[in-house]
């Protein structure tokens, strides 16, 4: 945080101040529109992809306005592992990063009703593991260990296959695999397991009367579930996956009416709300093909994050 402030010339003040926002916006308020409700997370296996390397896919959905502001951020801390980010300028950690190890972790928050108590942010949790584990068993282990201040549905990949759903919230923690017979596994924002899920926003809550007048009466958490579904189901139609075809995928609007982006769609579009950045990353050769703003509208550029 100081090297930030100082590299920036911004005062550190105001560095905490933004890390704190993300704590402050994962707090539950039915009334107010959620700014993170959103992030499609995949992991696939090295059997589902022509490559047959390891894989990652994400769309990251936030506030409009972030877009200006995100930047791919390549860290050296010494004696640590390096690391390569997709994350907002001044933020210290990252919703979206991959090591030189190739393990890979990104974060879709997620609404507990209950069990959030003081602890990090996830984009600091997620910044600190990187720069510690090797594997993605370490990375469990990790998050298991530090003091976790929200609820978040966390993707886990590492070049061996090993691919993982992280549900949490302050208290608990639960792992999830992919399903038998699968070589993928998908996140959203909603919490699957049995043990998490009488805690969760339930389904049919909506925003009320303090949001804008084009979400209110809306169900919040719908989005979710339906992106979940639309991407476990396309994966699902073909037997391996490429680049292209995963690019397609982060750019759906099947679950629209219309055939337009919406809160349904895989490319996230709502009054409060879009996929701002989209992200592959090969695991096992750390080439990323990365979009910012929303994919169906901007180009993928690729980056070696190995150089």
């Amino acid at each position: 945080m100081d090297g930030i402030a100082e590299g920036s010339e911004v005062n550190r003040n105001f560095i905490y101040l933004f890390s704190a926002a993300e704590l402050l916006l994962g707090e539950l308020d039915w009334e107010l529109p959620h700014l993170k409700t959103g992030c499609t997370s995949i992991a696939y296996k090295s059997n589902k992809t022509e490559s047959n390397h390891t894989m990652i896919s994400r769309n990251f959905d936030y506030a409009q306005f972030i877009v200006p502001y995100l930047m791919i951020r390549k860290n050296e801390p010494p004696g640590l592992n390096k690391t390569m980010d997709l994350t907002a300028m001044v933020l210290p950690g990252t919703f979206n990063g991959v090591n030189e190890h190739g393990v890979f972790i990104s974060t879709d928050e997620a609404f507990p009703l209950e069990e959030k108590e003081e602890g990090l942010s996830a984009s600091l949790i997620i910044q600190e593991a990187l720069e510690n584990c090797e594997n993605t068993k370490e990375v469990i282990n990790f998050f298991k260990k530090v003091p976790r201040g929200s609820g978040n549905v966390i993707l886990v990949a590492d070049p061996f296959d090993e691919i993982k759903i992280l549900e949490y919230t302050s208290k608990r923690l639960k792992v999830r695999s992919p399903k038998e017979g699968e070589d993928f596994i998908v996140g959203t924002n909603h919490y699957t397991s049995e043990e998490l899920k009488p805690i969760d926003l339930p389904r049919d809550a909506v925003f009320g009367k303090k949001a804008p007048k084009s979400l209110q009466g809306l169900c919040i958490n719908e989005t979710s579930y339906v992106r979940k579904d639309t991407a476990e189901r396309m994966i699902q139609s073909v037997d391996q996956v490429n680049i292209e075809w995963i690019k397609k995928l982060h750019r759906d609007h099947s679950a629209s009416p219309e055939g337009k982006g919406g809160m349904e769609t895989i490319c996230h579009h709502d009054p409060a709300n879009i996929s701002a950045a989209s992200m592959i990353i090969d695991l096992e050769t750390l080439e990323s093909w990365i979009c910012f703003g929303l994919p169906c509208e901007n180009e993928y550029r690729f980056f070696n994050l190995k150089k």
